[in-house]
This record gives C-alpha cells, sequence and structure tokens, in this order.
C-alpha cells in the first residue's frame, strides 16, 4: 500500500513506523499525524460506509484533517493486495488526493 499511495501522490504516514505492509498504530499516533486522507480498505464484515461513520463518530479524532474536511478513499481488499488489481488502488487514490484533476477528464 505505500508504494500505490507514493505512486498516487501520497505519503504513508506511517511507512517508517511499521515494519511490515499492514499493522496496527494508536490513535494518538493517528491524532499526532494529522492525516490529510484516510484510505479505507473494504473488507471484513463492517462495510466502508461503516467503518467511515465509526470515524466520523469517534470523537478523539475530532481534530484530525481528514475526518473534519471527510477526506477518505475507499479501496476493495482486492485491489489493496499485490496483484493485478493494484492499479485500481492506485487509479481510486489518485482520484481522491486529487479531485479537481479527476474531475477535469
Amino acid at each position: 500500500m505505500t508504494n500505490l499511495i507514493e505512486m498516487a501522490g501520497g505519503t504513508n504516514i506511517f511507512s517508517d513506523a511499521l515494519d511490515q505492509n499492514w499493522g496496527n498504530v494508536s490513535w494518538e499516533a493517528v491524532i499526532e499525524e494529522d492525516p490529510e486522507w484516510i484510505v479505507i480498505v473494504d473488507y471484513g464484515e463492517t462495510t466502508a460506509e461503516q467503518k467511515k461513520e465509526f470515524l466520523l463518530s469517534y470523537d478523539a479524532l475530532e481534530s484530525v484533517t481528514a475526518i473534519q474536511e471527510e477526506n477518505f478513499v475507499v479501496v476493495p481488499l482486492s485491489a489493496a493486495a499485490e496483484g493485478v488489481r493494484a492499479p485500481e488502488a492506485f487509479e481510486l487514490m489518485a482520484e481522491g488526493f486529487y479531485p479537481d484533476i479527476a474531475n477535469e477528464n
């Protein structure tokens, strides 16, 4: 995911903090890093919309820019994993990070 995020013009705020592709970080670390965008991987029994609703309603995150501006990019698990669908994740993130450019096309 870090490579895809970077190719799409973003920066994974936890790329240096994690020694693996997937991991856990604290809410305090998210608040401290103050992301402009949050990439939600759509998988499991909790839908992407439910994940967004949780993030938006979690009071501790109210100061985070991505939460205030409701900046989310949803990527299906099949595209987030390494493989032939990775370009889909790249496209979703690039369009999400730069909606003005995406709307020009």
